[in-house]
């Protein structure tokens, strides 16, 4: 995605290594512009594409971004964000980029005091902050905004098989909270099938032809007379009233602006690094920040990171083995527990405690194959254990009335 005008793409390769300060009204320390980070330099996993995969958390639908392994090879030592304190639409600053050693997607937040006519953004790095003498206070705060090239795309099915349709993922509208506009990404989707959007929505809620199989011989089935069969079936999203309005209210408009934001949009945070303007992912668009523990080293302590549960089905009747006793891995053998391949649930919500954009993937039987949406349902004492490598996934945006067919 692009800007309407000027430099094209926040990806475009600038040159610029410092920021050189000079002085504003009064003496008032300021950085010059020096333009985007560029992203070519930085390592390629951070400019996608990303996918919006869907879960359950405290019985809501969420969506999560599918960042590993790119931004999942993080730091567990926070690294420093400041924030200028009382200033309204000051971009925060940070001093590390991924690929760096000292990156993290975790950010203890220093609150820096500004000049008394100091006005938002005329400070954008962390040198000048020094080279001013302005007074900083590390606080308890740890945040969590992972960089990412605000030019990445961005794609989610909703539910909607659309690759068995013959068309390319959904988009996400991405807003950069710049100022600047847009491109509407659904209406550049609609644009290359040469439809609307509302024919797009029209058509992925139509149900589709698919044959009846035959289950002895695995082709497909065929009536009386040798024709073959085919069966009525709904693609497997009821859409979200409110997505959909947002949609189609914006069907009109070539570029989306800030003020036409929703909460299903993947909304991005401006900062500043060495007078570069970049971006970055928070937890969620609800703007909740993540509050963290770190030990006395300054590390993340592991007990800040929440869990996300995969459900599996107990063995089978008459089998002697306990359940938990294997590791539950795709089965080779029918004997052997196999995962229901519904939904991950997440501990917790973005707000709720327990909740970390950092999670461990735990296995958890459950006698019955419905799928569980709240982990205050599912029982402790049938964990199977950890099934994974910690997995840094946050919760991006709440899809509050959409319904997932079983294991979409």
């Amino acid at each position: 995605m692009g800007r309407k005008s000027g430099t094209g793409v926040r990806s475009a390769a600038l040159v610029a290594v410092g920021a050189l300060a000079g002085f504003g009204c009064e003496g008032t320390p300021e950085d010059d512009y020096y333009g985007p980070l560029v992203y070519e330099v930085l390592p390629a996993e951070i400019s996608g594409p990303f996918a919006l995969e869907f879960a359950f958390a405290d019985g809501e639908l969420w969506q999560y971004a599918d960042v590993d392994p790119g931004l999942g090879n993080f730091n567990t030592i926070p690294g420093k964000v400041y924030v200028m304190k009382g200033v309204d639409g000051q971009y925060p600053i940070i001093d590390a980029l991924p690929g760096d050693a000292a990156y993290s997607p975790f950010w203890t937040v220093v609150e820096v005091e500004p000049p008394s006519d100091y006005k938002a953004n005329q400070i954008k790095s962390l040198q000048t902050i020094e080279d001013a003498g302005l007074t900083m206070t590390e606080t308890d705060t740890i945040i969590h905004c992972a960089v990412v090239n605000p030019d990445a795309q961005w794609t989610s099915n909703l539910g909607v098989p659309v690759e068995a349709l013959g068309l390319d993922p959904l988009p996400a509208q991405v807003i950069w909270n710049t100022g600047e506009d847009m491109p509407n990404a659904m209406n550049e989707y609609a644009a290359q099938y040469g439809a609307t959007v509302e024919e797009v929505f029209g058509f992925l809620a139509t149900p589709i032809d698919e044959p009846v199989v035959d289950p002895e011989t695995g082709e497909q089935a065929v009536d009386e007379e040798g024709n073959p069969l085919f069966q009525r079936v709904w693609p497997g999203f009821e859409f979200d009233p409110e997505f959909v309005m947002t949609s189609l209210t914006r069907a009109e408009q070539a570029y989306v602006t800030d003020a036409d934001a929703s909460p299903f949009d993947v909304q991005l945070q401006p900062v500043w690094h060495k007078a570069l303007q970049g971006f970055c992912l928070p937890d969620t668009n609800e703007g909740t920040a993540y509050a963290a523990e770190a030990d006395e080293f300054g590390d993340l302590q592991l007990q800040s990171f929440g869990a996300v549960f995969t459900q599996f089905s107990p063995a089978v009747e008459g089998d002697p083995g306990d359940p938990k006793a294997e590791p539950p891995v795709p089965p080779t053998d029918p004997q052997d527990p196999a995962p229901y391949g519904l939904l991950p649930i997440y501990n917790a919500a973005p707000g709720a405690a327990g909740y970390s954009p950092v999670v461990f993937p735990e296995g958890i039987v459950t006698t019955s194959p419905d799928q569980v949406t709240d982990a205050a349902d599912l029982d402790p004492a049938n964990s199977v254990g950890p099934i994974g490598d910690p997995a840094h996934a946050p919760l991006v945006r709440r899809i509050n009335a959409g319904t997932v067919a079983e294991g979409n």
